[in-house]
């Protein structure tokens, strides 16, 4: 979502066969295509909310080329 407009630029629907049938690999998979798909489309990421997933702050630690300020929100 953008943070001033509030709008959805992007979702993703993940099916658990995607995954190897490992509902703990949805949510990397699905961060993963969602930045590409935000990169292709030339727009910038400034910040991520997430729950504090190990994958994700793995995965953004690793391969985001800028530093993302990692918010965690606990639902």
């Amino acid at each position: 979502m953008e943070n001033e407009t509030k709008t959805i630029i992007t979702v993703r629907t993940l099916d658990k066969r995607l995954t190897d049938k490992k509902s703990g690999n949805m949510e990397k998979v699905g961060f993963e295509a969602a930045m590409v798909e935000l990169r292709e489309k030339g727009l910038e990421v400034a910040e991520v909310v997430t729950d504090a997933d190990l994958d994700i702050e793995a995965l953004m630690s690793k391969n985001l080329s800028v530093l993302l300020q990692l918010y965690t929100f606990l639902f």
